[in-house]
């Protein structure tokens, strides 16, 4: 059975959580609570052609190594889900060509993994849970195979009256509680590459990408992480003055192996060395 190999690869790449949820009750959930905006205007399209969903999370070390004097940083997340997506496109590879599965890229991962029982929405509005708090990388696969499939979990959150997030943000990006303001959120700049106003620019320190200031304001991260943390900085690559002073000559000897540790989309020339002139001024 293809489940039974996925479940034998994802024990290679690292500690996860698993759920299998029929493709016909996510479709049924949806119908049933569209009502709800943010519902209603989910897009579950990719799944027309699949029978079920393999849901899965694989945690991360969301504890940073030192930054060296004059370099940029990045959250841990971008290093870890990096890895882990390009080792599980490799070790599915077979399994895709032969269109066995597919790799689920555009459906909400996070409705997903709410509904699946993986996690709980937090009031920063990413998915946590016990055991593996809020540092996890998300993943979904279509397949076409019967299972025993997992039940639809009706529980959205457990935060109750808990707002240690809300209050950490230093953007006030979680006014609403569950709802991120994305106008506010230093980390939607990063990565959308758009103009960065100064109020928000000055407030990036030196962060490369992410941000982790509510995560780690989260109980749910205060724990003893087994796995080991993301490597050690390698000051060429992270040394802001490396990019802007080379910038005219090319950039290549250092957003190539940047892209290894983030992925090319977030290594992408321009939106690297834009948010370097950013950070560069900061104390």
């Amino acid at each position: 059975m293809v489940i039974n190999d996925i479940k034998n690869i994802f024990e290679k790449i690292g500690s996860y959580k698993l759920r299998v949820l029929k493709t016909e009750d996510i479709l049924k959930w949806k119908d049933n609570n569209s009502s709800r905006d943010h519902i209603r205007s989910i897009d579950f399209s990719e799944l027309l052609g699949t029978m079920g969903v393999v849901v899965a999370a694989f945690e991360y070390n969301i504890n940073s190594p030192e930054l060296p004097e004059g370099c940029m940083s990045i959250s841990p997340y971008y290093y870890f889900s990096n890895m882990y997506y390009m080792k599980l496109k490799e070790e599915l590879r077979d399994y895709i060509y032969g269109d066995e599965i597919k790799i689920l890229n555009h459906t909400p991962l996070k409705i997903l993994a709410n509904i699946s029982g993986i996690g709980y929405f937090g009031k920063n509005s990413i998915i946590h849970n016990d055991e593996f708090g809020s540092t996890m990388f998300l993943y979904a696969l279509g397949i076409n195979e019967e299972c025993t499939w997992d039940t639809i979990s009706r529980e959205e959150s457990d935060c109750g009256d808990c707002n240690l997030c809300i209050e950490a943000c230093p953007m006030g990006a979680l006014d609403k509680g569950y709802v991120l303001n994305r106008e506010k959120c230093i980390r939607y700049y990063m990565l959308e590459g758009r103009e960065v106003p100064e109020w928000i620019g000055s407030k990036m320190g030196k962060r490369l990408l992410g941000c982790d200031i509510c995560q780690n304001a989260c109980p749910k991260n205060i724990r003893t992480i087994k796995m080991e943390k993301m490597p050690e900085y390698d000051r060429e690559i992270f040394l802001i003055d490396n990019y802007i002073k080379n910038k005219d000559k090319g950039l290549k000897q250092y957003i190539n192996p940047l892209s290894k540790l983030i992925g090319r989309n977030y290594a992408r020339t321009k939106r690297v060395l834009y948010q370097c002139e950013i950070i560069s001024k900061n104390e």
